[in-house]
């Protein structure tokens, strides 16, 4: 085995970590063989610089992630609607985390708004943000990171509202105990996230 090869040392690392759990705990792997409930929903960017497992500390079975280009919330997005119905209904899920981040290539593409390929069309519902936020966003912010930033977090937000809003979810929020959600902008230049409000 060439240990300089990027896919062989990651199958390695997979071994080590096998052993390593297993050194902790001898029936890690028999018990979440049993089943899943995590506690939270983390609904993420793509982007190869937000890992939610490290960034959180949490441990297999702990959190449930999806994750797509620039943490959109698409009501047309038929794997994320999927994941949200099977997360609350099915496996009880009290925290929807929504996160976005600094630089996100994603949201970039929407604010310049670039037009080749397949990703200018996912991106159209922050596009339509930026536009109806156009003003605001070039009246506050001069820098071009600083507006995209801004992109992001109104993105987050707007995601955070359109959660609340799906119809097939309204009976799990108007419950006793309904399923909060939260949304955090996690700065890749310092590693804090900052909660964002959802209005």
């Amino acid at each position: 085995m060439n240990s300089q090869n990027p896919y062989h040392q990651l199958v390695q690392s997979h071994q080590t970590w096998v052993e390593t759990q297993l050194h902790s705990d001898p029936n890690i792997f028999k018990e979440l063989a049993k089943g899943q409930s995590p506690p939270f929903l983390f609904i993420g960017c793509v982007d190869s610089r937000i890992p939610p497992n490290i960034m959180t500390q949490t441990g297999p079975g702990q959190i449930l992630v999806h994750r797509n280009v620039a943490n959109l919330v698409r009501p047309d997005d038929t794997s994320l609607m999927a994941t949200l119905e099977f997360g609350i209904f099915n496996l009880n899920i009290k925290h929807i985390i929504i996160c976005g981040h600094t630089c996100c290539g994603g949201v970039t593409a929407a604010f310049e708004g670039i037009t080749e390929g397949t990703i200018p069309k996912w991106v159209s519902p922050i596009r339509g943000l930026y536009l109806a936020n156009q003003k605001d966003i070039d009246t506050v912010f001069h820098l071009k990171e600083d507006k995209i930033n801004r992109l992001s977090e109104l993105n987050i937000k707007n995601s955070m509202q359109i959660i609340r809003d799906l119809p097939q979810l309204q009976n799990a929020f108007q419950s006793e105990n309904p399923p909060i959600v939260h949304g955090w902008m996690f700065d890749i230049a310092s590693g804090q996230i900052t909660e964002q409000p959802i209005s």
